[in-house]
C-alpha cells in the first residue's frame, strides 16, 4: 500500500515565480514516475508528475489543511509528448503569480489557475516515485532553474 517516493529539494533559495526544468533519462520500467516541485514550504508545495508510461498530473501538496489536507490532483491526462520507454524526456514546470504550466518535450501540455491553494513562495526540488515497481531508475543529467 506504499509507494516509493524520493524528494530532493533545494534549502538555499526561495522563489515565489519560477520555472524548473530537468532533462531526464529513464533506464528502468515504465512506472517511474519524476516529479518537478516549486513553492515547497512546510504550509505545501505543488508538484508536477509525469510517468514514463504516457501520464502526468499536477498536485497541491496541502500539509495544513488549508484547503484539503494531503495531496490533491488538479490535473491529470495522457499526452503522447512523453518519449516511453529508456528515453530522454525533457519536463518543465512552471509557476508563476496563480498559474501553473507543464511543459513535455517543448510542447505545453497543460496550463491552469490555481484559486485554491494559492501557494506563494517555497524552494524547488525533484523526486522520483514508483507507484508498481521497484527499483526506480532515473538518471537526471540536467537541472534548470530559472524566470518564467
Amino acid at each position: 500500500d506504499k509507494y516509493a517516493w524520493y524528494y530532493l529539494i533545494n534549502n538555499k533559495f526561495s522563489y515565489s515565480n519560477v520555472k524548473v526544468e530537468a532533462v531526464v533519462t529513464n533506464q528502468g520500467n515504465n512506472a517511474n514516475g519524476v516529479s518537478l516541485i516549486c513553492r515547497y514550504s512546510d504550509i505545501g508545495w505543488y508538484e508536477f508528475v509525469v510517468s514514463n508510461s504516457g501520464v502526468y498530473s499536477i498536485l497541491a501538496v496541502d500539509n495544513q489543511g488549508i484547503v484539503n489536507q494531503g495531496y490533491n490532483e488538479i490535473a491529470s491526462g495522457g499526452s503522447s509528448k512523453i518519449k516511453a520507454g529508456r528515453q530522454t524526456n525533457v519536463y518543465t514546470a512552471i509557476c508563476n503569480g496563480n498559474e501553473l504550466s507543464l511543459i513535455i518535450n517543448q510542447s505545453e501540455v497543460w496550463t491552469l489557475t490555481d484559486d485554491k491553494f494559492q501557494f506563494a513562495e517555497g524552494k524547488i526540488g525533484i523526486a522520483v516515485s514508483s507507484p508498481e515497481k521497484l527499483p526506480v531508475k532515473v538518471e537526471f543529467e540536467s537541472m534548470t532553474v530559472g524566470q518564467p
